[in-house]
């Protein structure tokens, strides 16, 4: 993941925004077969 994977767009800064907070990451062949997955935290 980079930086932009944890960020939505702002429309009162007109930019990009890190969002803080704790992403469940998860992978698989599709939503009902999920092989990996992982938390990763984006600190404030």
């Amino acid at each position: 993941m980079n930086r932009r994977s944890a960020e939505i767009w702002d429309t009162a800064a007109h930019g990009w925004s890190l969002v803080p907070g704790g992403y469940e990451v998860l992978a698989g062949r599709s939503y009902a077969d999920i092989r990996l997955s992982a938390r990763v935290d984006v600190p404030a």
